[in-house]
């Protein structure tokens, strides 16, 4: 799979101020992916830490939809129905538009989708990391709304990513942390 934008998408990484730099602001193809990669264990302590926090999402169905509503920050994660790896039967997606987050600024802290994700609306902006399972399926209508931080996508199931429209993503290892939303001391193991 690829990614590709188009509109006035831009990505921009951490050296200079070009956008859509292939190389430089994303990388295609990652065969190096290993070391960003979240592992399983790390994957269910972020979901039984979101479960205590109460931000915890899942779909009612198989290959169902969460669209996120009034979203607190902090760890949000976004879990398949079956809450294990997704599959091709069993694949969430996750849809981030208007009124996703309760916070007026948008939303701060870490947004982990076990599964895919679409962007259809100007949500407000995410500072901290997205990181996907699956593949960014849709970006587009976001208004002003862009991602500061940190965004990852492992698309696990293959297929190609795409920013259409006006998505801005923006490289920053500092706000990565998710604006002081993400615990910095230690997790205990689920």
């Amino acid at each position: 799979g690829t990614y590709s934008y188009g509109g006035s998408s831009a990505v921009y990484g951490g050296s200079d101020s070009t956008a859509n730099e292939s190389g430089e602001d994303f990388v295609q193809s990652q065969t190096d992916f290993d070391s960003f990669k979240l592992s399983t264990d790390e994957l269910a302590t972020l979901r039984s830490y979101a479960k205590s926090s109460g931000t915890y999402l899942q779909p009612t169905s198989a290959n169902g939809t969460v669209t996120l509503s009034n979203v607190a920050n902090g760890i949000v994660f976004i879990d398949s129905y079956g809450a294990g790896v997704p599959t091709a039967s069993d694949t969430t997606v996750a849809e981030i538009k208007a009124n996703s987050f309760a916070d007026s600024t948008g939303f701060h802290g870490w947004i982990i989708v076990n599964g895919d994700v679409k962007f259809t609306g100007n949500f407000g902006g995410i500072t901290g990391m997205i990181y996907v399972v699956g593949k960014v399926t849709q970006m587009t209508g976001m208004g002003n709304s862009g991602i500061t931080g940190l965004m990852i996508v492992e698309r696990l199931l293959g297929g190609d990513s795409s920013a259409a429209g006006n998505a801005n993503i923006t490289y920053n290892c500092t706000a990565a942390n998710g604006d002081g939303q993400v615990p910095t001391n230690w997790f205990m193991k689920a």
